[in-house]
């Protein structure tokens, strides 16, 4: 599995880049490229499930009990990456990444004792789109309807 995102990584940055310098004139369509930030509220259902069951009956570790557990989540965060260009002036061909996660701790911090003991996990979300656009301007606001394909990942990590 690992081999395999190497590969998107080096497809996506490659891309990425050849669209970024690609050198545009009259004869070759325009290109653009974007970067940004982007946000998302979504229940998580089976992670908080976990959560609640995880404090319900919490971790031991060297035989203490976590006393303050994991947070839920609702909001994922991360970047997000486009490309694209324009092969008329009425569509366009895009490729895009997104990156959204979140994490929560769970810890135990004794009043008189010097160990304090953490345990975070989280979720993300990795995207990869492509998708057909087909552009309609009005004024300063544009709208794209699209076809497209998504390849959407879900991780989890601990440490």
């Amino acid at each position: 599995m690992h081999h395999k995102q190497t590969i998107m990584k080096k497809v996506l940055t490659i891309s990425f880049f050849l669209l970024l310098f690609w050198n545009s004139s009259a004869q070759i369509p325009p290109i653009y490229a974007g970067l940004g930030y982007n946000f998302g509220r979504s229940p998580l259902i089976a992670f908080n499930d976990f959560i609640e069951l995880y404090n319900q009956d919490p971790h031991k570790t060297d035989n203490y009990v976590f006393p303050h557990g994991f947070d839920k989540m609702h909001w994922l965060t991360g970047v997000c990456f486009s490309g694209g260009i324009y092969l008329t002036k009425s569509t366009a061909l895009e490729l895009s990444f997104s990156r959204k996660f979140n994490h929560t701790f769970a810890y135990y911090d004794p009043a008189n004792n010097p160990t304090y003991l953490r345990v975070d996990i989280g979720i993300g979300v990795a995207t990869i789109e492509s998708a057909l656009l087909f552009p309609t301007k009005y004024d300063k606001l544009t709208n794209s309807p699209s076809i497209g394909f998504a390849m959407r990942k879900n991780y989890y990590f601990d440490r």
